[in-house]
């Protein structure tokens, strides 16, 4: 009974944030570049502060054109953003 109860608790808890998210496989060939990565993002007002590859995305932390702190991931070879999270 106690083991059951402990593993019914351990699913009610929060999955990581970015758990169900990904990129589609694309081959490095087809990848965009980073500085085009950046000139997309900072033409929609982000401010860049880390660029990296994450999970087969582009992985885009920063600010936003509200001034607020985001992350973004983005489809590295369409650049589309495949999700994105801030902070108030």
């Amino acid at each position: 009974m106690r083991r059951s109860l402990i593993l019914f608790a351990l699913t009610l808890l929060p999955a990581p944030a970015f758990a169900d998210v990904a990129c589609e496989t694309h081959p490095k060939s087809e990848w965009r570049r980073e500085n085009e990565v950046r000139a997309r993002l900072v033409g929609k007002g982000y401010q860049i502060r880390t660029l990296k590859v994450d999970e087969q995305c582009y992985k885009v932390e920063g600010r936003d054109k509200e001034g607020r702190k985001v992350e973004v991931r983005l489809d590295p070879k369409t650049l589309a953003i495949v999700h994105s999270e801030f902070e108030d």
